[in-house]
């Protein structure tokens, strides 16, 4: 049953994202997320991956950056802090509702809920800073 409706919600996500199965199983993706334009993340390639649990769509995929990315909602170790996969997860939700989330989270940073204070509070600080160290860490890691 859950692994009919990750099937299903793959050809979504495969609508906008480029998707892969790791070792040809449905239940972790690997996806080739693009920085948005108009951000310090455009230009860059981040690989992302999911991995649904057993009792999906219950608990949400878990989220991974496999690409350094300089941001206050992710950290070194590709965590994502982001409401929908968190403490908002509903069943209702879908792969492509994260991605677009995560899209959005690349978008608009959130400082006021960081993983990473110290970026978070570049941001608060000093945003052309914050710009510039993104831009040079997706030119060094995503591209």
């Amino acid at each position: 049953m859950v692994e009919r409706r990750v099937a299903k919600e793959i050809e979504k996500v495969r609508e906008k994202f480029d998707v892969e199965c790791v070792d040809d199983n449905i239940m972790k993706w690997h996806i080739a997320l693009q920085g948005p334009d108009h951000t310090p993340y455009f230009g860059g390639t981040f690989l992302v991956q999911l991995d649904f649990p057993n009792d999906y769509p219950f608990h949400g995929p878990k989220v991974k950056f496999h690409t350094k990315i300089y941001h206050p909602n992710i950290n070194h170790k590709g965590d994502v802090c982001m409401g929908i996969i968190d403490n908002e997860w509903i069943p209702s939700h879908t792969a492509l509702i994260v991605m677009n989330g995560l899209v959005s989270l690349l978008e608009n940073p959130n400082p006021n809920d960081p993983l990473v204070p110290e970026i978070a509070s570049i941001i608060k600080r000093d945003k052309k800073k914050f710009i510039i160290v993104a831009e040079e860490w997706t030119h060094t890691y995503a591209m």
